[in-house]
């Protein structure tokens, strides 16, 4: 199987030129600009989940009024980012081990319907674009940068959505995915799982190649049961040390 370059004219290169929460940079607002690199620095890990954002810093941080600032948090509370907490104060969006629970048990049906659907309708260049990430996800798993693989990770997933043809599907799986970045930024920290993460996945880009769409389903169910189990203890962890809340 070919796991060589990318191909040209790659869809997951487009992926990878949008914004995280989805914006186009060719008619982004001084608000939508500020709201991707704070996106940026809650996916890379400075913020942690649960912790609090300070509207001044932030304004001093990019030189600008504290109106385009709370702009801003608007538009990353619509994208499950942070939480705006009336008459206190903006946090990185933070979960409950069973809000995560119930979160991946509903990621776990759709990436499953998801991959049922691309599969049956698998086409030459989602094809490619299969082969290619069965290399790069070890690639990127192997090299240590936790910040890219976890990008990697949410393209893959978010192409996946995106090939199935499903708007809806779509949405909501790239709703949820970005609810748990935070969280799953700190379970990636660790090498293992990041080892493990991308055998999973490339059992599933074997399996929609191959074009078997229930093994495809299966796989996909493993890929998100084993990444939730790994985020829910993590959610665990916090709540027992009383982190998240500072």
């Amino acid at each position: 199987m070919n796991t060589s370059p990318r191909p040209q004219g790659s869809t997951i290169k487009s992926i990878e030129d949008r914004m995280p929460i989805g914006m186009n940079t060719r008619t982004m607002t001084l608000a939508e600009q500020i709201a991707e690199r704070i996106a940026e620095s809650i996916i890379s890990g400075q913020y942690r989940p649960g912790q609090k954002v300070s509207e001044q810093e932030l304004a001093t941080l990019f030189s600008v009024s504290r109106g385009p600032i709370r702009e801003a948090l608007r538009i990353l509370e619509n994208e499950s980012f942070v939480r705006i907490l009336p008459r206190r104060f903006t946090q990185v969006a933070t979960l409950t081990p069973k809000e995560v629970e119930d979160i991946f048990g509903v990621r776990a049906s759709l990436l499953c319907l998801a991959a049922q659907l691309v599969t049956a309708n698998l086409t030459e260049e989602s094809m490619r674009e299969f082969q290619w990430s069965i290399g790069e996800v070890q690639r990127l798993a192997e090299s240590g940068d936790v910040g890219n693989f976890l990008r990697l990770v949410y393209r893959l997933s978010a192409y996946l959505a995106e090939s199935s043809g499903n708007l809806k599907l779509e949405a909501m799986i790239r709703s949820m995915s970005r609810q748990t970045l935070a969280l799953t930024h700190a379970v990636l920290n660790v090498p293992e799982n990041r080892r493990r993460w991308a055998e999973n996945w490339q059992r599933l880009a074997r399996c929609i190649v191959d074009e078997n769409a229930e093994s495809a389903c299966a796989a996909a169910r493993e890929l998100v049961n084993e990444t939730g189990n790994w985020v829910r203890k993590e959610a665990e962890r916090m709540a027992m040390d009383g982190t998240g809340d500072d």
